[in-house]
């Protein structure tokens, strides 16, 4: 979600006609804001194609916009009510926020809490309704079974705050992004944000030396033609007594407890992990160390603080296809230590996320998908800023039966002792992502990297509703561009590889 400070300028006019019924305030303005009762309301219309927005107010608890945006992809506006706090999560009162909102039953939006932590450091989403084609930000895509788009949930029904929520993990810019998405709609309540901020801190989503410092809940547009309302019928936010414990339950907690290289499997699927010092494990720009407790085998992999330092495994793939890395890893310093995957010296993720643990001996779970083709590989997993990698557990790769290899590049089977694959504890993100519906023209690929018969950049696979011309990709279509095989990870008109609404498959076969 973009941010817009209260001190931004109120600028320009829109052509389209504000409410004719007498408000205390109303605008028309871009960046329009009015401070109310300690609370700012803003129009907000940030994103590139918006179209014309008005919004009007006589209080925080009752405003409204009428918005017309094309039915084209990207968030067009956040028109939101926002309150500021200062408080870390260690020493946060209780502060729950109710609200009351109507909505129309067309067009592609969702209502949401945008809550900020740490100088927009986090950005934590809580969406308790959305309509049309909307999405969170994800680190990992490709899930079907009712989600979003095609985000893949970090964990499931989670029980906290008031609500049951699917949690999911990305980045919006430099923030890490937490979205929670409530498992049914609503268009009224109350959430215990406390409870939240507490239950993020107690399962190492961030430390609880981390301070809430702003909450705004509105109504984030992708689509709107035509004209459609959207109101605040009642918000407020309320700071006061004892905070009440943090009460959740997960139906996918994270585990892991393997003690050398070694595999499991279930069906057809299947994982193999690889340790320190065993089959599999390359090189460290740095040591292998064991003074923080909790790891697993003989140690962790920690590598010196600095810029493109690396961990660095060899894996086999017995066949081309997409296959799951998990590292577990600690991080005891208080943000986020980003890093990149490179395959065979090639990146093939350029944003992978290790969130702050809380400290240096509470280990969690990072996990991408990525594309291999059959045979041995060198996964290299590097720092890309200045405090070098988290401690590195171990890595898991888990899909078509991989194994560890030697680093000379010969495969290596691992025994069959007790492993146990986990879930990924690395959390999901928020800002959503618009896709509208429509035909495609895309064939799906044959054989992992065939790109025979697939779309070529610029070349769209699907028109918007209105119809016209064809000018985006829906989520799950596949493209090729400069040799490369990507698949749409929902509605985008970007080109193939700049952004997270691709996913790279692998390069195009002959």
């Amino acid at each position: 979600m973009f941010k817009l400070t209260k001190w931004a300028l109120v600028t320009g006019l829109s052509v389209f006609t504000c409410l004719a019924n007498a408000q205390n305030w109303e605008s028309c303005g871009q960046w329009a804001n009015w401070d109310v009762n300690g609370y700012t309301i803003y129009n907000n219309l940030w994103g590139g194609g918006a179209g014309n927005q008005c919004i009007w107010a006589n209080d925080e608890g009752d405003w409204g916009v009428t918005a017309d945006h094309p039915n084209t992809g990207g968030i067009k506006s956040y028109p939101n009510v926002d309150f500021d706090v200062d408080y870390t999560v260690s020493s946060m009162p209780n502060i729950t926020s109710s609200f009351n909102v109507s909505r129309p039953g067309s067009g592609s939006y969702n209502t949401a809490y945008d809550i900020w932590y740490n100088n927009y450091a986090y950005e934590i989403m809580l969406w308790v309704n959305w309509n049309g084609q909307m999405g969170p930000i994800s680190y990992n895509y490709g899930c079907s079974g009712g989600y979003p788009s095609t985000a893949c949930p970090v964990e499931t029904d989670i029980q906290v705050g008031g609500h049951t929520w699917n949690l999911f993990e990305g980045t919006n810019g430099s923030a890490i992004v937490y979205s929670f998405l409530r498992t049914s709609h609503t268009n009224s309540g109350t959430v215990n944000i406390t409870q939240i901020s507490k239950w993020l801190a107690d399962n190492g989503y961030f430390s609880s030396n981390t301070k809430l410092h702003e909450i705004q809940l509105g109504f984030e547009i992708s689509q709107s033609a035509g004209g459609l309302d959207f109101r605040m019928n009642s918000y407020d936010v309320t700071v006061g007594g004892n905070s009440s414990s943090s009460s959740s339950s997960s139906s996918s907690s994270s585990s892991s407890s393997s003690s050398s290289s070694s595999s499991s499997s279930s069906g057809n699927a299947s994982s193999a992990s690889i340790q320190e010092n065993q089959t599999g494990f390359c090189s460290v720009d740095g040591s292998v160390d064991n003074n923080n407790g909790g790891f697993t085998g003989s140690g962790f992999a920690n590598t010196d603080n600095a810029n493109g330092n690396s961990v660095e495994w060899q894996v086999n793939a017995p066949s081309s296809g997409n296959y799951t890395l998990t590292w577990r890893y600690a991080n005891g310093a208080g943000s986020n230590r980003s890093a990149k995957l490179l395959v065979d010296d090639t990146t093939a993720v350029s944003n992978v996320g290790f969130p702050s643990t809380g400290s240096w001996s509470s280990w969690s779970n990072s996990s991408i998908d990525t594309y291999l083709e059959a045979g041995s590989h060198r996964i290299r997993l590097e720092a890309t800023q200045s405090s070098g990698l988290g401690n590195i557990d171990y890595l898991e790769i888990a899909g078509d039966k991989p194994a560890a290899a030697s680093c000379n590049g010969s495969s290596s089977s691992s025994s069959s002792s007790s492993s146990s694959s986990s879930s990924s504890s690395s959390s999901s993100s928020s800002s959503s992502s618009s896709s509208s519906s429509s035909s495609s023209s895309s064939s799906s690929s044959s054989g992992g990297g065939s790109c025979a018969g697939v779309n070529t950049y610029p070349d769209w696979t699907a028109k918007d509703w209105s119809g016209g011309d064809y000018n985006h990709a829906n989520a799950g279509d596949k493209m090729q561009h400069q040799g490369s095989l990507y698949q749409a990870n929902w509605y985008t008109n970007t080109e193939p590889g700049t952004d997270y609404s691709w996913t790279k498959l692998g390069n195009c076969s002959s």
